[in-house]
């Protein structure tokens, strides 16, 4: 059986510039869940800042090395993140996550931690080739993505 594509016609019906400033220019914009905010980062993905699209106030979140590679919202608000650190020129990487109430370990650091797969506010990811799942709200590793 064939199946067909399906498409959709995209009107643009306004543009603005939300950050006009050549001197700090940012890369590789994502919308957090609710799509209220805009998160984004800076050259070689250090740091990672966030801008509130109703107020078009940006605030810092983190200026860790690759906290912008594939940032993840979610539900609830929170953001995960990398960190990276190099010793010896090898890189390490963990994971957290930032709240209102700060920011927390989520992963310790490990050589190779893949990019996050998000599943009803749960991360799935690689930690040195073994799979990991964590819920994203409360932190805690899972077993499974059973209920």
């Amino acid at each position: 059986m064939a199946s067909g594509l399906l498409a959709k016609d995209i009107v643009i019906e306004d543009t603005r510039v939300l950050l006009n400033d050549p001197t700090s220019p940012f890369y590789f914009p994502v919308y957090t869940v609710d799509c209220e905010s805009i998160l984004m980062t800076q050259n070689a993905y250090t740091g990672l800042w966030i801008l509130n699209r109703s107020s078009e106030e940006i605030s810092q979140l983190t200026n860790s090395q690759g906290a912008g590679f594939q940032p993840r919202s979610l539900s609830n608000g929170a953001i995960i993140y990398r960190h990276d650190e190099y010793e010896k020129g090898r890189k390490f990487t963990s994971l957290y996550k930032a709240d209102a109430s700060g920011k927390h370990l989520i992963a310790a650091a490990a050589r190779f931690v893949s990019s996050a797969n998000m599943v009803d506010d749960r991360m799935i990811y690689l930690i040195d080739e073994s799979p990991a799942i964590h819920n994203g709200i409360t932190g805690q590793r899972e077993s499974s993505l059973a209920d």
